[in-house]
């Protein structure tokens, strides 16, 4: 079988340039928005941290990311690890209160099954031939969006054991989004290990 290639749409970092990025946040934590970019240009540059990034930059142009890598960098540490820094933080101040553990309202297993079956033809019918590259090229929220349309009865049939009131009915969506992504990234992961 020829090797399938999909598009990527979610873009991680390396775990070298995380660990990097999430101790600049936890030094800057506090700083204000003109000294936080300050000390993002001086860091960036710095002897030791500018040839990571460089390395950085260049995977995940060959990954195929076509933006400004620095600038996706930039507003994850501004905006995402830091702010998971001081969550981080509290939590560990508030140990005192028990927390119980986390509950999930899981969807159904056959709807779940329903979702990777979608996922899996959408792949296969969405496919380009190019080069001797086998690519696909659909996103997962035009998967997610193709797949409400095609299930309509099932939504519906989610709704029947609540009051389907506009709360609901978007908290039931975001639920089945969330769901359809995570499984596509998933199927996508898989995909390309076996390959």
């Amino acid at each position: 079988m020829a090797k399938i290639v999909l598009q990527t749409s979610r873009f991680l970092f390396s775990e070298e340039v995380t660990e990097l990025l999430t101790e600049f946040s936890k030094i800057h934590q506090y700083d204000e928005r003109k000294d936080y970019k300050e000390a993002w240009a001086n860091w960036i540059q710095e002897p030791d941290i500018q040839p990571e990034l460089d390395a950085e930059v260049k995977r995940m142009h060959q990954q195929g990311f076509d933006g400004d890598v620095l600038d996706k960098m930039f507003k994850s540490v501004r905006y995402y690890y830091r702010k998971k820094q001081s969550k981080n933080i509290n939590d560990d101040d508030d140990k005192e209160s028990v927390q119980s553990p986390r509950t999930y309202d899981t969807l159904p297993i056959d709807v779940l099954a329903k979702i990777d079956h979608h996922i899996k033809s959408q792949i296969k019918t969405n496919i380009c031939i190019n080069n001797k590259v086998i690519t696909s090229t659909i996103k997962p929220a035009i998967c997610f969006d193709d797949f409400c349309q095609e299930n309509k009865h099932l939504i519906v049939e989610l709704l029947d054991n609540v009051a389907p009131t506009n709360d609901v009915v978007k908290q039931l969506i975001a639920k089945l989004k969330k769901s359809y992504k995570n499984r596509y990234y998933n199927i996508k992961v898989s995909i390309e290990k076996t390959q």
